[in-house]
């Protein structure tokens, strides 16, 4: 008896034993799962950190890689801009006029008709070399080449001689909003041995004020001989960009030859580039 009671106390201390061993199990499993679950929010949050570190690096770099890039352009044009300034002043004193000593503005709103026409006429009369230098010269329409010759009065420009015209790349020669059925900017009539090159010519098609017609053109050529046209931009026309045709001359000649156009851009306009 006093064996059993020996026996059975110690089976009970043994599975107390037991159940403690199991608790102590639990509670080290417990706590390597907290631990590891805390190393995993540690790892999770350091990469959040660091994400939001390169994250930031990263946007700092490109922004200041953007400021560097930014600024060398503007520099770069700032360069390309007083390199053309410098170019454009080169030009104006290898010619001998400049249509702005004649009073023209190019600002874009004044009408520079007469100041270019009377510029244009001395420099026939006195044999000099034209130049019109950067801006928006505003010129008021002439009727297109007709019959017979519409006389001038402050409306378009006329060649009606020889002369060596050159104009900036920048400069351009816009024609102001009109309702005629036929305006035209500039006529080359009844001469020779016209050289133009550069600039741009540039029409109202899209702000025209009236709705009929489809005549006249921003460079119209008749009864002339040896025309050069060089690196013209032609645009926007109402009719034509360009057109070279027959019409009453003052010596009689009706037919105009050895008309050379090369590399001229004539675009958009109502109705033809070019009309011969």
């Amino acid at each position: 008896q006093f064996l059993d009671e020996e026996l059975n106390t110690s089976i009970e201390e043994f599975k107390e034993g037991t159940k403690t061993v199991n608790q102590v199990a639990n509670n080290v499993n417990a706590a390597i799962k907290n631990a590891k679950n805390d190393f995993n929010d540690m790892i999770d949050k350091a990469n959040s950190d660091f994400d939001i570190s390169a994250q930031l690096a990263i946007k700092n770099a490109t922004s200041s890689a953007t400021s560097v890039v930014n600024q060398g352009k503007a520099d770069m044009e700032a360069m390309v801009a007083e390199v053309e300034g410098e170019l454009d002043e080169l030009k104006i004193a290898d010619f001998d006029i400049d249509v702005k000593s004649f009073g023209a503005k190019g600002d874009g709103s004044t009408d520079d008709t007469v100041a270019i026409q009377n510029a244009i006429d001395y420099c026939i009369e006195n044999k000099k070399r034209l130049y019109i230098s950067t801006g928006e010269y505003m010129i008021s329409p002439s009727r297109g080449i007709d019959e017979p010759f519409p006389v001038r009065k402050g409306e378009g420009l006329f060649i009606e001689g020889s002369i060596d015209l050159s104009l900036s790349k920048d400069a351009i020669l816009r024609l102001k909003n009109n309702d005629r059925v036929d305006p035209s900017l500039l006529t080359i009539r009844n001469c020779s041995n016209v050289s133009i090159n550069g600039g741009k010519f540039i029409g109202d098609k899209h702000t025209h004020l009236g709705t009929a017609g489809e005549g006249g053109g921003l460079i119209g050529i008749s009864c002339c001989n040896y025309v050069y046209l060089d690196n013209i931009i032609i645009s926007s026309a109402w009719g034509d960009g360009m057109h070279c045709y027959s019409s009453n001359s003052l010596d009689g000649n009706l037919v105009s030859s050895n008309i050379f156009m090369n590399n001229i851009i004539s675009t958009d306009n109502g109705r033809q580039g070019l009309t011969l």
